[in-house]
């Protein structure tokens, strides 16, 4: 059994989104609908490796971000 810890990153610090296929290994749970999101600070996840994540509702958390930060670049 796989338990994931919530962790907040912050929403101003990010760059950018964009749909991703990537296998790494990260909290993301889908293989298909996964987002990549990079952020101005490298300092924020140790790595330049993006953050992969694959939200349920993913437009509507893309909008929320955007309502937070209409600063981040989004890749569709």
């Amino acid at each position: 059994m796989f338990f994931f810890i919530p962790t907040a990153y912050p929403i101003d610090k990010i760059k950018e989104i964009k749909p991703t296929k990537s296998v790494l290994s990260s909290p993301a749970t889908s293989l298909s609908h996964r987002l990549a999101i990079t952020f101005t600070d490298r300092k924020i996840l140790k790595s330049s490796i993006p953050l992969i994540i694959s939200p349920v509702r993913q437009e509507e958390f893309i909008r929320q971000l955007l309502s937070v930060n209409p600063q981040i670049k989004h890749l569709a």
